[in-house]
């Protein structure tokens, strides 16, 4: 069953049933202007956008003027905020000038009040042109003809299904952005699994998966209250797609963010939308006052918060909404991250007297404050239309402001936003559950997003920790004494408050900032991140305790590794002797942008035997392997560079990789932040890995810190992110981690876990797995891959080792190097890595899928094996009569036969369709066959003769079109003529494309492709003879693409 049958036809069908009109590809290419190749540079459905905009603006937009807005839309770049504009128009926030009325109006080209004025329509099959290359979308979704989604449906039986797909939309994005101009999300599916994201932010910690049923919520109920299954495509279909759910989000839920990485574009996931649409019925809910959402960290809840303001403010325009924030957020971008979600408008209280004179005069809109403006405030306005929204709420229950806040507004909604509710405290104070709960909510919670729920969905990863060696740690009696002992050290919810409490602490701090132990924790970091971070392609944090343990960590660091490894980023100081680290502004920002950036550290390039030699005296700063991948090492310098160039001075295109290289190494610098407030908090690093914590910590600002590490990475090289991991050396953790984790100790677990575990669960695998596969691994000649081969023909014995494989993998990122696992275990390790990686290879007929091996693996497959050796015997390397010939004289299985036989026309197809059309058939034909194998549909013999025909029919067809001397048109054009007629010539063939001249815009052009037929009938009628065969052989003629020549 093809991808169209299987999973892209019934995506259209039920986009249909729930209101989303089917247009065929041609009626859809009909409908977009221009001629000839034109059309496919067309964005949009413009007969349809066109009459929907004169409709949906009367007196706003004419005949006189609609071509104007067709022109701004036509010209909006593609580009993320070429995107970004695009939403604006979507949202009718763009507008024009209206002369009879000599001022600017804003122009609606979708009606959220009344859905049904609106036009709903999916295609498929989308050819896009751009200025390079022109692709094809499977299916795209449409409002008022604008594309606003593009989904991509894969096989449901490809093991890369999802991978896939996601590899096309980012191809689109490098080779035809114009594709993307408008929608404002992408889909990937392969039946099983449906998933979601972002046009223009692709990466895998913006995927998502979308859920039907879930612990938070009840199951959803169809049709009749059938209870949904999580496995139901039908309906996921229809949920994610269903009008009212969909307008919802292209109006609300999609924001454009200034980040330190740039521009950057986010959807509220489902866990936030639903807390949105909880706050909302409260906040409407005149008998309850209160609210709760509790979130965790790094799950999004700022952003939450923000459109809940939005929503209000566009619910009602009389309504007063006051957003407590704390400094941070002010410092972060609050500002421009309210202006981007379209909040214009709204007044930043800089005092208490200037809060206090806003709510008396009843101010209708939104007002930003920080908490402690409300500090011994008189009740100043009784109105129960104003609605509270406190960020990081927790933070209120630690002193009065809380009760002064909301005796300042006594019939006021407030709705308290936090990762790290307070439930133990002082006597004679409130726990922000009694604060901001309402009795008759569950556990007093309005909306529960917690740890488990973000590490399941992916949202936060799960944090590992290891103590450091107990020289590091502080003495047991003076970490009690001086810290965990402290009552006021007990729900400390803010890092200035931690800072004070520490102050105090005068032997505790003498201990860490010892000149020795500063040292020897500053070489044990540098051995550490080198040999175990940085591998893996992370970064990392070095918490101190102050400001002047971050300068002595940053003087120690220098000696062991380059300068420009590493940067001190604190809150500015006057203090002597420290003022050399502050960082301006600017400067801060540009550290922040570098350290988020990846480190590019290596690069395939060609060197003479003369470099090679240099760089192989030089193992310190490069490394070069056997194939050609030059690497560059953290003692590199600019000036190693130069050298290494002087030995290329004859060749210019490696000099130029090399300079280019490096200049990619160089943006990635820093690579340690060491830090000891600033940045513990709102710091939205996905790179950053590991934290080296020698900072006392607990309970809030505790979880806050190490949240730093624990947010997902993935990027389209393959590298993903495991898990994030602390280094303890203050003895925080262990025996100490239920007292500094008091707060919900219930979830610890889910927070945070021994590295021990980890180990123990490598053990387990290596004794209790492992030992399945090995005996597959051995010997490694062609007959036991043959073997391994016909052993994991069978795909769900093959996906269990793949799982298998993959887990191990990420262990060994996460613990390599090790003692424990060196000798026998490397050994074994390497077998499983290279059977894997074989087998991977093997099955999987795309051959440009990485092998997924994490940057540790791939590095000691890249030292340890050769590329052979992870082909099966018999590969076919090209397809041609020589190879085939060769092939066919193999000793091998037919199982891995049909392997390497239907690899091999799959890449000749993938190389070719492009040029040569007839493959294209070539191709499903051979997929149909080797799908069909793999089902047990088939036997193998049946399946080995039927690929054998294919190949043979493929060479002998290019064969052919040599020796008969025609183009790819023509050829496509006699192939489909020699299967139904007999006595055919090549110049019948000609003659047919001849007619193809007479009709250049039959597959847009409706008249000429009734026109383009009524030819083919009177010239194919006298070759058949019969009218069903001439309509037949028409029907599949006007099928083939065209190739342009």
């Amino acid at each position: 069953m093809s991808e169209a049958s299987a999973v892209q036809r019934p995506m259209l069908k039920y986009a249909n049933q729930i209101g989303w009109d089917y247009l065929s590809t041609k009626e859809a290419l009909q409908r977009r202007e221009g001629k000839g190749e034109d059309k496919l540079k067309e964005r949009y459905l413009t007969d349809i956008l066109r009459t929907q905009l004169i409709k949906l603006n009367p007196g706003v937009v004419t005949s006189n003027n609609v071509d104007e807005i067709l022109r701004r839309l036509r010209n909006l770049d593609s580009t993320i905020a070429g995107n970004r504009e695009a939403l604006n128009w979507l949202q009718g926030k763009e507008s024009i000038f209206v002369e009879t009325e000599n001022r600017d109006r804003n122009v609606t080209l979708i009606d959220f009040n009344n859905p049904e004025n609106n036009i709903f329509q999916v295609t498929d099959e989308w050819t896009q042109k751009g200025v390079i290359v022109k692709n094809r979308a499977d299916v795209i979704f449409l409002i008022n003809g604008i594309p606003v989604a593009i989904a991509e449906a894969k096989g449901e039986r490809k093991t890369d299904g999802l991978a896939l797909g996601i590899n096309q939309i980012r191809r689109y994005h490098n080779e035809t952005p114009e594709i993307l101009t408008f929608p404002q999300l992408f889909e990937v599916t392969e039946l099983w699994n449906f998933w979601y994201g972002l046009t223009w932010n692709t990466n895998r910690k913006n995927l998502f998966e979308w859920k039907l049923t879930s612990p938070l919520t009840p199951p959803l109920q169809g049709k009749g209250n059938k209870v949904i299954q999580e496995g139901d495509y039908e309906e996921k279909i229809k949920t994610f797609f269903d009008k009212q759910r969909f307008l919802k989000v292209l109006r609300y839920y999609i924001v454009f963010l200034e980040r330190d990485e740039g521009l950057t574009k986010v959807v509220l996931r489902q866990h936030q939308t639903r807390a949105v649409e909880k706050v909302i019925e409260r906040i409407q809910d005149n008998t309850k006052k209160k609210g709760l959402v509790w979130h965790t960290q790094g799950s999004g809840k700022t952003l939450t918060m923000i459109t809940v303001a939005a929503l209000l403010r566009n619910i009602s325009g009389d309504n007063t909404v006051i957003m407590i924030v704390d400094r941070n957020e002010l410092e972060n971008q609050l500002d421009k991250n309210l202006i981007a979600y379209g909040i214009k408008s709204y007044e930043l209280a800089e005092n208490k007297v200037e809060l206090q004179q806003l709510i008396r005069d009843d101010y209708r809109g939104l007002i930003v404050a920080m908490i402690h403006k409300f500090d011994k405030m008189d009740v100043v306005n009784q109105r129960s239309t104003i609605s509270v929204l406190v960020d990081e709420a927790h933070r209120t229950t630690g002193g009065n402001f809380g009760i002064y806040l909301m005796a300042a507004l006594p019939n006021a909604t407030f709705i308290g936003f936090t990762g790290t509710p307070v439930s133990k405290v002082a006597k004679g104070k409130k726990s922000t559950f009694d604060t901001f709960g309402e009795p008759s909510d569950d556990k007093k919670t309005l909306d529960l997003y917690s740890t488990a729920d973000s590490v399941r969905d992916g949202t936060t990863l799960q944090l590992n920790y290891a103590l450091a060696a107990s020289e590091f740690l502080v003495p047991k009696e003076i970490l009690e004494q001086e810290f965990l002992q402290l009552q006021n050290t007990e729900d400390v919810s803010d890092i200035e408050e931690l800072d004070g409490i520490l102050q105090r602490a005068v032997n505790l701090r003498n201990f860490l900032k010892s000149d020795d132990r500063v040292d020897k924790v500053a070489q044990f970091v540098a051995k550490h991140f080198r040999e175990t971070v940085e591998p893996m392609g992370f970064k990392a944090f070095l918490v101190g305790v102050d400001r002047e343990a971050c300068k002595l960590y940053k003087q120690a660091l220098d000696k062991y590794l380059p300068a420009e490894y590493s940067k001190v980023v604190y809150s500015r100081t006057t203090e002597e002797g420290l003022r050399e680290y502050n960082l301006t502004e600017t400067k801060e920002k540009e550290v922040r942008k570098a350290f988020i950036k990846k480190s590019v550290v290596s690069a395939q390039i060609i060197l003479s035997k003369k470099a090679v030699d240099f760089i192989e005296s030089r193992p310190q700063d490069f490394t070069y392997d056997s194939n050609s991948n030059l690497t560059i090492t953290g003692n590199c310098s600019r000036e190693d560079v130069q050298t290494l160039e002087n030995y290329c001075d004859n060749e210019p295109d490696a000099v130029s990789k090399i300079r280019q290289l490096y200049e990619d190494y160089s943006k990635g610098l820093p690579k340690i932040l060491i830090v000891t407030e600033k940045l513990l908090t709102g710091f939205d690093a996905p790179i950053l890995y590991c934290m080296y914590l020698d900072k006392p910590m607990r309970d809030h600002v505790l979880l806050q810190g190490i949240a730093r590490v624990n947010r997902p990475y993935a990027d389209a090289s393959g590298l993903v992110k495991p898990y994030g991991f602390v280094l303890d050396f203050i003895g925080i953790f262990g025996e100490n981690l239920e007292k500094a984790l008091s707060f919900e100790s219930g979830e610890i677990n889910h927070v945070i876990q021994n590295l021990d575990v980890v180990k123990q669960e490598l053990n387990s695998l290596m004794e209790d797995t492992a030992p399945v596969y090995l005996p597959l691994a051995r010997g490694w000649d062609d007959k036991a891959k043959e073997k391994a081969a016909v052993h994991f023909a069978d795909k769900e014995i093959r996906e269990e080792f793949f799982r298998f494989a993959r887990k191990l993998q990420t262990i060994y990122e996460i613990l390599s190097p090790d003692p424990d696992l060196g000798g026998e275990f490397m050994k074994k390790y390497k077998a499983i890595v290279r059977l894997y990686a074989t087998i991977r290879a093997a099955y999987n007929t795309n051959p440009y899928i990485d092998l997924e091996l994490v940057a540790k693996t791939k590095e000691l497959v890249r030292r340890n094996v050769k590329i052979g050796e992870l082909e099966m015997p018999g590969t076919i390397h090209q397809l041609n009569a020589e190879q085939l010939e060769k092939f066919r004289q193999t000793d091998t299985t037919d199982n891995v036969k049909i392997l390497n036989l239907s690899k091999a026309i799959s890449k000749d197809v993938i190389e070719g369709s492009a040029r040569s059309p007839f493959l294209i058939s070539i191709g499903e034909r051979a997929e149909k066959v080797r799908q069909a194998f793999e089902n047990r549909q088939i036997e193998a013999s049946e399946a080995l003769t039927q690929l054998n025909e294919i190949a043979d029919e493929r060479v002998e067809a290019e064969q052919e079109r040599q020796q008969l001397d025609v183009d790819e048109n023509t050829f496509a054009i006699y192939t489909v003529i020699k299967q139904a007629v007999d006595n055919q010539n090549v110049e019948q063939a000609k003659t047919i494309n001849a007619v193809y001249s007479n009709f250049p815009d039959y597959w847009w052009d409706a008249r000429q492709e009734i026109d383009l037929r009524t030819e083919l009938y009177a010239t194919l009628y006298p070759l058949t003879n019969e009218v069903e065969k001439t309509i037949e052989v028409s029907n599949n003629l006007l099928k083939l693409e065209r190739v342009e020549s």
